[in-house]
């Protein structure tokens, strides 16, 4: 899809739709972000937890990844690792 003057929101779900997956975009403390959850082996699943980011010219997702029975442990840590991703312009 064409990304150009899309919005974060728009990226995003365009992201949950073209990746199959069962997920709500939300918001928590400025971060825009969804989850959903991935079966590796015997009953297991991963939760993954997938920050949306725009820079002046580009999107970014940052994931952060543990065991889904860790998933509420560890949300509030991931949130607040992502409020400290910063995005620089390169100097020519």
């Amino acid at each position: 899809p064409d990304l150009s003057g899309m919005t974060l929101d728009e990226y995003g779900q365009t992201l949950i739709q073209m990746g199959g997956i069962s997920a709500q975009l939300q918001r928590m403390d400025g971060i825009t972000y969804f989850e959903y959850e991935v079966p590796v082996s015997d009953g297991a699943f991963y939760h993954y937890l997938v920050t949306l980011f725009k820079s002046e010219t580009d999107f970014w997702i940052i994931e952060f990844i543990c065991d889904s029975r860790e998933a509420d442990m560890h949300r509030v840590e991931f949130m607040q690792w992502a409020k400290t991703i910063e995005f620089s312009k390169e100097k020519d």
